[in-house]
């Protein structure tokens, strides 16, 4: 089913009443898939759009379900799509870089980003990151995205994986501990990967 087919039936009796092109609805298709705004948060904009009479995109904003930022972004992205200046992998990626770094799409987009890989040379990030993975409190997925986050937003790879919601704040202080006491030789590797599977203090949801 395409998202127009689906916006119909959100609301049937006044399908001719939804103001959305098909440049717009490429948006909506594009935030759906970037999982920015849900299936209900597009009904809600679209009973909107027909009531007031405004664009699809305008009643998003209006009913506050995306902000300008993010949708300004998703427009560039649909356009350099519409273009095939860029796959959709590419503007995935180039979307979630801006966004991070308050950058506008084309900026990221022009410019040659630091490979992520490059953070995971330092031994500090990968060490903490390692003992974490290995205390099977985080996934290796969950890592390499908080290192990506790290390469984009030069932020400490603890700082990452709180604000990815993947250990708490908690747990963190203590894998910092434990780290330490690696370094100057108080534990082996599975010492330290012992003691943080010790009551381990998970981030809530």
């Amino acid at each position: 089913m395409t998202l127009k087919q689906s916006l119909r039936l959100i609301t049937a009796e006044r399908e001719d009443e939804i103001m959305a092109n098909s440049f717009e609805l490429d948006v909506v298709k594009f935030l759906l898939g970037m999982e920015r705004v849900t299936v209900a948060d597009v009904a809600e904009a679209t009973e909107l759009s027909a009531e007031f009479r405004i664009p699809l995109l305008a009643a998003m904003l209006r009913s506050q379900i995306i902000q300008p930022k993010e949708l300004t972004l998703a427009s560039e992205a649909v356009h350099a799509l519409t273009k095939r200046e860029v796959s959709y992998d590419k503007a995935v990626e180039i979307y979630q870089v801006a966004l991070q770094r308050g950058l506008t799409f084309s900026e990221v987009h022009s410019q040659k980003a630091p490979a992520p890989a490059a953070v995971s040379a330092d031994p500090e990030q990968t060490r903490i990151g390692s003992l974490l993975v290995a205390a099977k409190v985080i996934s290796e997925h969950q890592l390499q995205s908080a290192l990506n986050m790290c390469a984009w937003r030069d932020m400490y790879i603890g700082q990452a994986l709180v604000e990815a919601k993947a250990i708490s704040g908690e747990l963190l202080g203590k894998a910092l501990q434990v780290q330490s006491k690696l370094r100057v030789g108080v534990f082996n590797f599975q010492q330290a990967v012992y003691a943080l599977q010790l009551e381990p203090v998970r981030a809530t949801a």
